[in-house]
């Protein structure tokens, strides 16, 4: 039996709010150990590299950390500083 595609889609749409609601909540969790563990709490961060973050050509794109940042910002976080690349295997 043939599984409807609203189906499929409707599946994935669940998955993706899953998905968005685990990095809201990481991005709470980091927010509140910089401002209980560190004076300003302000956040200090890197940005990943891997195919994850690439497009169709290999290039880097900020479409994740866009979500990191905003995310913080969101939930009452700054960010102090950030490195770019922050993966040496790569």
């Amino acid at each position: 039996m043939e599984v409807p595609s609203a189906i499929i889609e409707s599946k994935e749409l669940v998955r993706l709010r899953r998905a968005a609601a685990m990095v809201r909540i990481r991005s709470l969790e980091i927010v509140h150990h910089a401002k209980v563990g560190h004076p300003g709490g302000d956040v200090v961060t890197s940005f990943a590299i891997s195919r994850g973050v690439r497009d169709a050509n290999s290039m880097w794109t900020p479409v994740e950390a866009n979500k990191f940042l905003s995310d913080t910002k969101a939930v009452g976080g700054s960010i102090a500083a950030a490195e770019m690349f922050g993966e040496p295997t790569e």
